[in-house]
């Protein structure tokens, strides 16, 4: 019996020598590191600069497909306004009538986009300005394009055309920079439409 109880003793010494574990190796748990204050995440919410995280309501390659129709508008009546070449005031009427079409064409597209598109942000600043950039996307080559479009009136002077044939780089500029402001305009609708309850607003044979 003594020998049992001195085993049974070394036996319970045994096991309160037993291996440490990870908690008596490595100490008292610590806590979390603290997140620098130089931390992406920190600085957004310090400082709501951009943020990138709210998609635009449209694809911008989406959009950039939408705007061709209405480039193609704007450009039939900027042509037919030259027909009215004899009159300056019939001419810009004319212009002014593709606007009105173009306009029309935005509208009714932007409305049935909306059905699919993704709601405009009207939560923080950095959501607010995140989505206006990729919303801005589409619209930005177009309004390149018109930066660019000078470049025609020095490859229309090498020509040598001149009088009734005048260098249309100033109806392109128009053209570029309305199709640009539409396409803003479009994905704006869009994106106003589908937080307003786009599937019940917008027609159901969008494509």
């Amino acid at each position: 019996m003594p020998e049992r109880g001195v085993v049974g003793r070394l036996a319970l010494a045994d096991e309160g020598d037993a291996a440490p574990t990870s908690d008596k190796l490595l100490g008292e748990p610590s806590e979390p590191p603290a997140v620098s204050s130089l931390h992406p995440r920190r600085l957004a919410d310090r400082l709501p600069l951009v943020g990138l995280t709210p998609r635009a309501p449209i694809d911008p390659r989406t959009a950039l497909r939408d705007s061709l129709p209405l480039a193609g508008v704007l450009l039939l009546w900027t042509v037919l306004s030259w027909l009215a070449i004899y009159d300056p005031f019939v001419a810009e009427t004319v212009r002014t009538a593709g606007a009105v079409a173009a306009l029309g064409y935005v509208v009714v597209r932007g409305v049935r986009r909306g059905r699919d598109a993704a709601a405009l942000i009207d939560r923080d600043a950095a959501s607010v300005v995140g989505q206006n950039l990729r919303i801005a996307l589409a619209p930005a080559a177009w309004f390149l394009a018109a930066g660019l479009v000078p470049i025609v009136v020095d490859l229309w002077n090498l020509l040598g055309i001149y009088g009734l044939f005048g260098s249309p780089a100033e109806a392109l500029v128009r053209v570029c920079a309305l199709t640009g402001l539409g396409t803003a305009l479009l994905a704006v609708i869009a994106g106003v439409v589908a937080a307003l309850g786009g599937t019940e607003l917008s027609s159901p044979d969008a494509d």
